[in-house]
């Protein structure tokens, strides 16, 4: 588990703090309460595979939709990425 007291002393760093925020309220105020959660879930079932499918689904409507989806596909895309390297850590 990462070390809580720690922050960003670069740029790119704050902007991953932004980011990693923006998903996990989207991960429990939307995500959560519509899918459900881990281990009952739908996506506790997806393969490592499954999840990159998702990735690339809502990363290749960059540029096809409103910037607002893009956002919010971005925030999916993050989530997925998670689910797909949590998988691999458990299968390691």
């Amino acid at each position: 588990m990462p070390d809580e007291k720690r922050r960003a002393t670069t740029a790119r760093g704050r902007e991953w703090e932004a980011f990693s925020l923006c998903v996990f309220e989207h991960i429990e105020h939307y995500t959560v309460p519509q899918y459900g959660d881990a281990p009952d879930d739908q996506a506790t079932e997806f393969t490592v595979r499954d999840c990159m499918v998702q990735v690339k689904r809502y990363a290749n409507r960059a540029g096809k939709v409103e910037i607002k989806r893009q956002v919010e596909d971005m925030k999916k895309v993050a989530h997925y990425a998670c689910i797909a390297w949590a998988k691999l850590l458990q299968e390691e």
